[in-house]
């Protein structure tokens, strides 16, 4: 799963195998950020887009918060909405078994 969040001024483009144990984690040190967008993707998707932005880079995973970089992620692969009470790492998973 890759997603993006903003914090400040700031976006992070960033890749987890279960989004919500990630943000649950992330909270502890950045209670003020925000989720804006979630999809499927990898390690190598997360890489493609920190090159796709590089010119808008702050610091490691971060980019200054502009149209361009909100709107490449956006743009960037399939998006997907998961809408369930079932565990959403075990539907990731299952979601990466079948594609």
């Amino acid at each position: 799963m890759i997603y993006l969040i903003k914090s400040g001024n700031y976006l992070k483009i960033g890749f987890s195998k279960c989004l919500q144990k990630r943000l649950n984690a992330y909270k502890t040190h950045n209670p003020n950020y925000q989720l804006l967008s979630y999809k499927l993707g990898t390690r190598t998707d997360e890489k493609s887009l920190h090159d796709l932005c590089k010119e808008y880079h702050y610091n490691n995973e971060w980019f200054y918060d502009t149209s361009f970089v909100r709107e490449t992620f956006e743009n960037y692969g399939k998006k997907i909405k998961i809408k369930s009470t079932i565990d959403e790492c075990r539907i990731i998973t299952y979601l990466n078994t079948i594609s």
